[in-house]
Parts: structure tokens; sequence; C-alpha cells
């Protein structure tokens, strides 16, 4: 029995040790999502003033409100993308430190901004700069926080910013700010620090050997590796595909979903406050699960999960919301199924979509290939946020469909100008309406063509 647990193998080469100032570090970069947070969630806000929109010279749920809402969510994104491009070059020059600082204070100035709007035009603008600072943000918080606990000494995701000190030479700063993470009475020689330090320059010097050094050299480097390119498809379509749950869609736009079931006042706001909190523990459930469960998993339970949530909200909003019922139980069932989306995404998806670029790549590549993989996420939203209220209006839970129509009622269903649906008569008097109205615009349309 003692034979079997002295070759039993040990989970690190060298013991850890637990350090509270490095969780307080951690805890303190986390308030970097709360940033993020504050401007992704104040749209749902807004939306949901009518005050706001009165403010604004907006006349709520009209056609040209609805295009205002998608050009402000889509602007953000845009900030976001041109926020992960910038941070390619920006973490490597200025480091990651002050990067992060940058990024706060350009989120300050955003949120001051917005406070301070007075139109359309000055509201779009600090959208941009919000969106500008999250994109730094969203990008650089995760690199200092993903840590894989079973490695026998942690990955370069969190050493990354000493590493940074150590390729631009400071190597006493670097080590001062290594000794102090991991000091602890049960080490008293720093027998971890040293060996993680030495391991630091060891990489460092790969990079140079490898001339991985800069922006430029990090891209050229990421897509001339069939491995990295996977990497790099990988991450980008990771955040993508979260994207495509409807994550964003439905945390910006639920104060409309409220709306549209007979809610209004300031209940969708108090709803709005309380979707948001609900996200809390789920994230938390995803910190302490995600190295015991695994994040393919996670992911593929996730969006099994939402699939059903958002096909079951949709059959209700069909039956319920777009009948205008004045069934309670039913809308009652409909916003429940509002609030199961915050308890799987955070638990399955939110945390993990993060971590997954910043623990698969390494660390000659990592700060070109964690924001390239972000802004996977930016550039899906402002395709997702720019056309969800337009889409809201016109479309609903429906989608086309082609099955048992001839191409020519296909035609009348878009409102195009046909001729006879059958051979001799009309199928329906709807039908014959919107055929004889098709036709006289296409006759004035046609004559003005002509002259």
């Amino acid at each position: 029995m003692e034979e079997s647990q002295s070759q039993k193998p040990k989970r690190y080469i060298i013991p850890r040790p637990r350090n509270a100032y490095n969780f307080a570090v951690a805890l303190f970069v986390a308030f970097g999502s709360l940033s993020y947070g504050y401007a992704s969630s104040i749209s749902a806000a807004f939306i949901g003033i009518p005050e706001w929109y009165a403010y604004m010279g907006l006349i709520e749920g009209s056609s040209y409100s609805n295009s205002i809402i998608g050009v402000i969510n889509c602007i953000y994104s845009i900030g976001g993308v041109f926020g992960c491009i910038y941070n390619m070059w920006a973490a490597e020059y200025f480091g990651r430190k002050r990067s992060i600082q940058m990024g706060c204070l350009m989120a300050i100035v955003g949120a001051t901004i917005m406070t301070a709007s007075v139109n359309i035009p000055m509201f779009v603008v600090s959208r941009l700069v919000m969106g500008f600072a999250i994109g730094i943000l969203v990008t650089l918080v995760p690199l200092y926080q993903a840590r894989k606990p079973q490695s026998p000494i942690p990955p370069d995701s969190s050493r990354f910013p000493m590493a940074m000190l150590l390729s631009q030479g400071r190597e006493d700063e670097a080590w001062k700010t290594i000794k102090r993470l991991h000091a602890n009475k049960k080490d008293p020689e720093d027998t971890y620090a040293k060996a993680e330090f030495r391991q630091m320059k060891a990489q460092i010097w790969f990079e140079r050997e490898h001339d991985a050094a800069g922006f430029l050299a990090q891209a050229r480097l990421a897509f001339s590796r069939r491995s990295f390119r996977k990497r790099l498809a990988l991450g980008f379509l990771v955040q993508a595909g979260n994207q495509f749950t409807g994550a964003l869609v439905v945390n910006n736009y639920q104060t409309t979903f409220y709306n549209g079931l007979g809610i209004t006042g300031r209940l969708p706001l108090l709803l709005v406050g309380r979707f948001n909190f609900v996200t809390v523990p789920g994230n938390l459930a995803n910190g302490l699960l995600g190295d015991y469960i695994g994040r393919r998993k996670f992911v593929i339970t996730g969006c099994a999960c939402l699939c059903v949530v958002l096909s079951v909200g949709a059959a209700l909003t069909a039956r319920f919301a777009e009948t205008r019922t004045t069934n309670k139980v039913g809308l009652g069932f409909r916003v429940a199924f509002i609030f199961l989306f915050p308890v799987f995404y955070p638990v399955c998806l939110d945390a993990t979509m993060y971590l997954i670029p910043a623990e698969i790549f390494p660390m000659i590549i990592r700060s070109f290939g964690i924001s390239f993989n972000i802004m996977g996420q930016w550039v899906t939203t402002i395709i997702l946020l720019g056309a969800a209220p337009t889409a809201f209006e016109k479309i609903g839970h429906n989608f086309w469909t082609t099955k048992g129509k001839t191409l020519e009622e296909i035609s009348i269903i878009f409102g195009d100008p046909v001729g006879l649906t059958e051979v001799g008569h009309f199928a329906t008097e709807e039908l014959k309406e919107k055929q004889e109205q098709g036709a006289v615009e296409y006759a004035t349309s046609k004559k003005g063509g002509e002259s």
C-alpha cells in the first residue's frame, strides 16, 4: 500500500504556494468585467425609458427609432472591433497594465459623454468610445484571470504580464512582482517563484530566436503556421458562435420583449436588473466547475439548453404575445423562459468563451491571438444588434417558408406584383387585394420610369 502511494504522480512538480495577494490581484482586475457589463447592459435600460425617446426626439416603436437603436448598438460593436485591433499593437508597446488603465479611462470618458448627450449624434459618439474601451478590456482581463490548476506549473496566461516586463529588459521589476505573487511562509526560499521565473526567461529567449517580438511579427507567425491558424479559427468561431445564441440580443433588447408582452412602465427596468443579477451565480458556478467538467462539455450543453429555451420562447411569443392575449399564465411563462436564458448561458458559455482563447495560444502569439479571437464576438454582434430591432418589427418570431406555395404566391407574400395565382381565378380575396395593390404600384412605378 505504501509503495503504491509513493509511486502516485504528484499534481505539481514544485508545490504551488497559495497567496492571498495573487487572488486579490485577479479579483481587482475582474472589475474590468464590471465596466464591460455596464457598457453592454445600459442599452437595455435606456431603450426601455419612454422619457429617453422624448428627450432624443424619437417616437418609441417607429421604424425610424428602431433603425436608430440598431445603429447605436451597432456602433458600440464597431468600437469593440477597433479596440481589439488597437490592442494587438498597444498591449505589446505599452504593456498590459497600462493598456488596461487606458481602457478604464476611455470607458469613463465614454460614459461621461453618454450621460451628457443632448442629441443622437453625441450619443452615438459616446457608444463608439465605450465600445473601443471595452474592446481593450474584454481582451486583457481574461489574460490575468485564466489559469489551469491541473498543470505542473500554471500556464503562461497567469504569467503573461511578468513576461512582458522580461521582454522589455525589466528583469528586476518582473522578479519582484512574481516573488510577491507567490510569497508563502511554507516556501521561504521562493522555490516556486524561482522556477517559474526561469521558465519565463527561457520562453522569452525562445521568442527572440523565432523573431516573434512585436505585433507584425506575431501576426506573420500566427498565419504562417498551420497549428496557429487552427487556433485562430477555433477561438474566432467560439466567440462568434456564442453570440449566435442570441446572448447580447436578448440582453440588450429584453425591454422590447417585455413591452410586447404588455409589461410597461418601470417594471421592465426592474426585470432587467433581476435578469442581470441572475447571471452572477451562474458565472461563479462556471468558474468553480469549469476545470472539473471541461470547456467542451460546457459549450455543448449550453448550446443545447439555449436551443430549447429559445424555441419554446418563440412558440410562446407566437401563441400569447403576438395574438395580444390577456392570458396572464401564458405571458408569465414567456417571461419565465426569458429568465431561463441567464440561467444556462452564464453557467455554460459566458466565461467559457473567454477562457478558451486565453488558454489555447502559446505565449509567442498570445497577444495577437486573443485580440483576433475576441474580435469575432464584435464582428458578429455588429450584424445581430444592428438588424435585431427591424427584425422584431417586420418579422417577429416568423420565418418565410416556401412549402405548398407556387412561385407566384411567394411573390405575393413579399409584396411583388403577379398574375393569377391559380388557373383563371384568385385563391383568396386577400391575395386578390394584394395583387391589385401590387399591380397598381407596379404600373405607377413603370409609368414614372418610362416618362
